[in-house]
């Protein structure tokens, strides 16, 4: 009968579209690279799914690339380019497209990246007039009311600019998440407070980092942006910077500030990280390498783009095998308190809901078979790899019908036996599907 039904349903799928919830794209360092990256998550929109993309692979801002231009930087292009590309196509014809960024701890533009999703308070009109007050005492030649007014216009301008400055940060990529991938090392020049040489392409980095909290005075007539000073600790916040006999190019003290030229420090980076997620929830933090402990083909390919839910890792570009992947989410849910796993006692059938497992497996195959998938990688990667995931929906009345308290120590262990039966489950069943 289960076998049955699963051919029915699979039929009736057959031609629904994209059953994919969500996956990864891929950028390379081209311009054609970065449009072909624009083309592949509008398109995975346009067909219902979510995507990521990790956007290391793309060069600096402000390196010269070889027309003798200034590189834009990843940053730029995935605001410009990619998420204003997916903004105009609602995800499935239903809602605006959901997408994750996630850049390397030891790119040159982490700093860049950090930050650009920060928020700020609102600005205040009384505190911006009592600065200028402060600023500009009144002169010998004005009256009281003169001066007022003067000052009132003054701060109503500063407050409108400052107050559109704010709004469009409370929009800025309004349907991206962000997030930092914590290189091997990383965390551990965190604790041992050490810096770290940042590194693109493959290869150690020489050149400047810039600080986007430094503005400098000007703009830059060929970008048209801000000019930023090269990246610094302050020593009086963080003593341990200096003298630490780090390796670098070039080396600067001024103003109570120490500069190794390509390093970062690792505790002011982190504390960065900190504040973001204090002050707007991003950015996130993933780690290289136990996301990459958990993969189950390291011999293929490494793990650094995951969907935009940020749970599950997947394959994303060219393999060491040769071959170029795109993973995606072939998900399903298994509802853990279906009365058919309980026994007669009331005690939870654990054996039954196995056997579910099993067709619940061989049943999301069946739907790696006849779903579409937008992009033809995304095909290739998914009936080669045929990758699902499952879970459960449920947890809270699983948990109530056994009379254990959700996140005790008795919860905590009922739960840990349910997903230790279903992954056996799934495992067994997908060795025998192989």
């Amino acid at each position: 009968n289960h076998f049955f039904a699963m051919g029915s349903h699979a039929s009736w799928l057959k031609g629904k579209g994209c059953l994919a919830a969500c996956g990864v794209a891929f950028v390379v360092d081209t311009l054609e690279g970065i449009q072909d990256a624009a083309r592949m998550e509008t398109m995975a929109t346009k067909a219902a799914m979510g995507m990521g993309l990790n956007t290391s692979p793309l060069r600096p801002w402000g390196t010269i690339v070889a027309n003798g231009a200034a590189a834009s930087g990843p940053d730029r292009f995935y605001e410009k380019a990619i998420s204003k590309a997916v903004e105009a196509v609602a995800q499935g014809g239903r809602r605006g497209g959901a997408l994750i960024e996630l850049r390397n701890s030891d790119h040159p533009d982490i700093l860049f990246f950090i930050d650009k999703k920060k928020l700020t308070p609102p600005p205040s009109f009384g505190l911006i007039y009592k600065n200028l007050c402060d600023e500009n005492p009144i002169a010998d030649n004005q009256t009281e009311a003169q001066y007022k007014t003067a000052q009132v216009t003054k701060a109503e301008k500063l407050f409108g600019e400052a107050y559109s400055k704010y709004l469009q940060q409370q929009t800025y990529l309004k349907n991206t998440n962000i997030t930092v991938l914590a290189m091997p090392g990383f965390m551990e020049a965190v604790r041992d407070k050490k810096w770290y040489q940042c590194s693109f392409a493959g290869e150690k980095w020489d050149g400047k980092v810039y600080d986007p909290r430094k503005p400098l005075p000007g703009i830059n007539p060929l970008t048209k942006e801000n000019y930023y000073a090269e990246y610094s600790v302050e020593v009086h916040k963080y003593p341990e910077a200096i003298d630490q006999g780090v390796p670098a190019v070039y080396t600067d003290f001024h103003d109570g500030s120490v500069t190794y030229r390509s390093w970062l420090y690792a505790p002011e980076v982190f504390d960065r990280i900190v504040e973001g997620m204090q002050d707007s929830g991003e950015p996130g933090i993933g780690f290289y390498e136990t996301i990459n402990a958990g993969n189950a083909n390291p011999h293929i390919y490494d793990l650094n783009t995951c969907n935009p839910c940020g749970e599950q890792f997947l394959p994303a570009g060219l393999g060491k095998d040769g071959n170029t992947y795109m993973g995606n989410c072939n998900l399903s849910s298994l509802h853990a308190a279906h009365p058919s796993f309980y026994k007669p006692d009331g005690s939870y059938d654990y054996l039954a809901m196995s056997k579910i497992v099993a067709i619940q497996q061989r049943f999301m195959d069946n739907v790696t078979d006849v779903s579409w998938y937008p992009i033809t990688l995304q095909n290739m990667t998914a009936r080669m790899e045929r990758r699902n995931g499952g879970g459960f929906a449920g947890i809270a009345e699983y948990l109530a019908r056994l009379n254990v308290g959700f996140g005790t120590p008795e919860g905590l262990e009922a739960t840990r036996l349910l997903f230790e039966y279903y992954t056996k489950a799934s495992v067994t069943a997908s060795q025998v599907l192989a």
